[in-house]
């Protein structure tokens, strides 16, 4: 038997015609809801494998408001819908679908984006994994390092940088109240290359006192969870005195996401990542730093209160422990330091430990060969080599 599957769409005739292709095939059809609220009662009862999902059903909230939930809950979803509107489909795109069928579509359509689907999503979560596992052994051989906490927090920062891209980073700032606080920052200058801005730096760079500076921290808002905050939302927030709004001021960010740490002594310290893309960030980071928050926890208190800890768990014999890792390899020969540039370092990056095939897009002559070799050369460990598809514009 072939996954579950659950089909939300409101019109009973296409409906129909969906689960006899699908029983013919070998799916199981879990149920037909014709509203999200029906389709949540199923899938809390059901629990399908895939939800095909019409955007728009009976009732106040649409398939994109499924969409979001079933991400939550990693469940693979394809989109079926005859709609065209931009909007809704920049929508629907945002939520990351794992397929889009536009009506009418034949049997073997639906098939193929199903099987494309399942496979997506099956490597998809083993790649995070994956990637998490060898983020954690690299956090863990940093913090066991003989290296002073500054040149650890940006050790951190930077192996943080392939899977939270930021262009500035600060640590600690809302412990200004201490006179001796770890407070440091980071403004990315290159692939690989950050200039330290502390306390002392950032005043000048302000123009401010400490005193200022402090009241700047204590306006900052934070939550006890990762917070998000992108385009409007951002602004809003950053109109206040803040620490912000200083930050969106001084370096150009437009995004930001941070993470709160709290520490075994009472207090926190909180990591705020920002970006001068506005759609930098989006829930995926939430769910990535919340997952990270604990080992983070452990990391931090670690390097600045080493005797309240009671054992760091470092793999020795990792990958990371062992240096086998290097952010900086791969990219000898492509020269620059343009935000555009820097963003297509970082994605070549993310993609290079997934086990996928990648497409290059780009005009003769604009270096795609070197990225190609660059994705080659940092496959570290036991990933076959990609396979790649060059295609000028």
């Amino acid at each position: 038997m072939k996954e579950k599957i659950l089909i939300v769409e409101d019109q009973f005739v296409e409906a129909d015609y969906l689960r006899l292709m699908l029983t013919k095939a070998g799916y199981k059809v879990t149920g037909i809801a014709h509203s999200v609220a029906q389709a949540e009662g199923l899938i809390k009862q059901e629990k399908p494998d895939i939800v095909l999902l019409d955007i728009f059903v009976k009732g106040k909230l649409t398939g994109i408001d499924l969409a979001s939930q079933l991400g939550e809950e990693n469940i693979a979803f394809v989109y079926l819908s005859a709609n065209s509107d931009e909007e809704v489909l920049n929508a629907a795109k945002a939520t990351q679908p794992y397929g889009f069928l536009v009506k009418p579509f034949r049997e073997k359509d639906l098939l193929i984006t199903l099987e494309i689907a399942r496979y997506r999503h099956a490597h998809s979560v083993e790649s995070n994994l994956r990637k998490e596992t060898i983020l954690n052994d690299k956090l863990s051989a940093i913090v066991a390092g003989p290296e002073h906490w500054k040149k650890k927090m940006l050790d951190i920062c930077r192996t943080l940088q392939s899977h939270i891209p930021f262009d500035y980073v600060t640590a600690g700032f809302n412990t200004l109240a201490d006179p001796e606080s770890p407070a440091l920052s980071f403004l990315r200058i290159g692939f690989d290359e950050y200039q330290q801005i502390g306390i002392a730096e950032l005043l000048t760079i302000a123009n401010l006192d400490l005193k200022k500076l402090k009241i700047l921290a204590d306006n900052t808002y934070h939550e006890a969870i990762p917070l998000l905050l992108i385009g409007r939302a951002s602004e809003q927030t950053w109109r206040s005195a803040s620490l912000d709004k200083l930050v969106a001021e001084k370096f150009g960010v437009r995004s930001s996401i941070s993470l709160p740490i709290f520490l075994s002594n009472g207090g926190a310290f909180i990591i705020c990542f920002y970006s001068r893309k506005q759609d930098a960030y989006s829930a995926d980071y939430l769910e990535l730093l919340s997952r990270l928050q604990k080992p983070l926890t452990v990391d931090i208190e670690s390097i600045f209160y080493p005797g309240k800890v009671n054992a760091v768990t470092i793999a020795r014999d990792s990958p990371a422990a062992s240096g086998r890792f290097d952010d900086t390899y791969g990219f000898d020969g492509i020269v620059g330091r343009s935000p555009l540039l820097l963003n297509v370092f970082d994605l070549t990056t993310q993609v290079a430990p997934s086990d996928t095939s990648v497409l290059l897009l780009g005009e003769s002559g604009t270096g795609k060969e070197r990225f190609a070799d660059s994705i080659h050369n940092r496959v570290r460990i036991i990933w076959s080599r990609k396979r790649f598809v060059y295609r000028s514009t």
